[in-house]
């Protein structure tokens, strides 16, 4: 664990130091797509300013999107650590491969919604374990929130309106044995965040960080 722990203080290093030396004028627009479900997994993108992507798997086994929800309803109330889901970070299980998402705010901003959002990627590439950061960017967290949250929004409506599967490739994110038909809508339905967005406007038109 040391040597994770090690690996982990390095690579967060490396992109505190970016930011240092590259103070950003502007902010990154960041995105995350869900694909269409395959048997029991759904290729998940991570997007920057609609060019550098990292794609990681997400499993049925351990679906990670009400912790996900958790996450961005901390970030909006700048809770700490609620319900096992911290403001800081999210760790999404893989099967044992491990994506975590970190949020960290820019204390010395004008504005207090922007921050540096990066993934690290505890994964198996080529049979070599390779823990690293794989993605950054300078955002608004009001906007990271919007994304994430529309995104999360158009998933479970597009599990809602297809609870039959021909081809058998998403059946089991539409059932779970003792509720057919899933409402992923009202699962993902979240108060606190709709109250943050409907009260804030994006960074982009606020203008300047």
């Amino acid at each position: 664990m040391d040597s994770h722990k090690r690996e982990w203080f390095a690579e967060r290093a490396k992109v505190l130091e970016y930011y240092a030396n590259n103070i950003p004028d502007n902010t990154d627009d960041v995105k995350i797509i869900f694909h269409k479900p395959e048997s029991g997994w759904i290729d998940t993108d991570v997007v920057v300013n609609n060019s550098d992507t990292f794609q990681f798997p997400i499993s049925y086994a351990y679906p990670p999107f009400e912790d996900l929800i958790k996450w961005l309803e901390n970030l909006a109330v700048n809770r700490y650590f609620v319900d096992n889901v911290s403001s800081f970070s999210i760790c999404i299980n893989s099967e044992d491969i491990y994506f975590i998402l970190v949020y960290e705010p820019d204390f010395y901003s004008r504005r207090n919604d922007v921050g540096i959002f990066y993934v690290f990627a505890d994964d198996c590439i080529g049979g070599i374990w390779t823990r690293k950061v794989v993605l950054h960017a300078y955002c608004c967290k009001t906007d990271l929130i919007r994304n994430f949250y529309n995104s999360l929004t158009e998933l479970a409506r597009f599990l809602k309106n297809n609870p039959e599967d021909d081809n058998g490739l998403f059946f089991e994110w539409v059932d779970d044995r003792d509720n057919d038909n899933i409402d992923y809508l009202e699962r993902f339905n979240s108060p606190i965040i709709n109250d943050y967005l409907s009260s804030k406007s994006a960074c982009s038109v606020d203008g300047g960080i």
